[in-house]
């Protein structure tokens, strides 16, 4: 979370801990940040935690074929283009492991976009930037507005890489259709081939939801339902 510019990965423990309860091994994932690197070094760090999880299964009790990834806003969008650039060699990054799959099997997305293309979005951050004479935390981790960062911001949108190799996507939702971005048009190109989606609204009016008792139950109990099925 953290709008890929702050935050820890410490914030996820409680939740992990609960999915951990019903049977699964959980890992909180760090990955660098808008102060040390913009994109896409938090997709290549995420990718290569899953090649390290691969790697060192038999050691920790993992199933090497049944490897999910969630996250929470920023960290929803990067484990959502996570799990749909399955096998995509231009997002896989120079980390270690390389001789190991990146590929995940399902993907758990609390209130992050699936695009950053849209229109809405494109023409809202020129015009925060118009009025306030400075980027908005997205068009900064992309290196720049749309026009400038063209590249950046369709290679970052999940929408954009959807194949017949893309896992599964689990989408838990505010009320905030911001934090919806793109995530009916995948829903949508994942049902035209095959590929299993579902839509999770928690009612929260707020959109660190998963923060709060009262929200992070049904999220939780949601995430270890979708696991199960898939």
């Amino acid at each position: 979370g953290g709008g890929w510019n702050s935050g820890d990965r410490s914030l996820q423990v409680p939740m992990a801990q609960q999915i951990a309860k019903a049977g699964y091994v959980t890992i909180p994932v760090e990955y660098r940040l808008i102060p040390e690197a913009l994109y896409p070094a938090g997709l290549h760090d995420i990718k290569t935690a899953v090649r390290w999880a691969r790697a060192n299964a038999s050691k920790y009790g993992i199933d090497p074929d049944r490897i999910a990834v969630s996250g929470c806003s920023a960290g929803a969008q990067l484990a959502t283009l996570t799990g749909v650039t399955n096998g995509s060699s231009r997002h896989e990054g120079e980390g270690m492991w390389r001789n190991v799959s990146s590929d995940v099997q399902a993907v758990v997305s609390m209130d992050g976009v699936a695009t950053f293309v849209s229109p809405g979005n494109i023409s809202g951050c020129e015009q925060y930037f118009r009025e306030r004479g400075k980027l908005q935390v997205g068009p900064i981790w992309l290196g720049g507005l749309y026009d400038v960062a063209s590249e950046n911001w369709n290679e970052a949108s999940p929408v954009k890489w959807i194949t017949s190799a893309s896992a599964p996507v689990c989408f838990i939702n505010s009320e905030l259709p911001r934090y919806h971005d793109g995530r009916d048009e995948l829903v949508s190109v994942y049902k035209s081939l095959g590929i299993y989606s579902e839509i999770n609204p928690v009612g929260a009016p707020i959109h660190p939801f998963w923060l709060f008792r009262q929200w992070a139950e049904p999220t939780v109990n949601y995430t270890v339902a979708f696991l199960d099925k898939v």
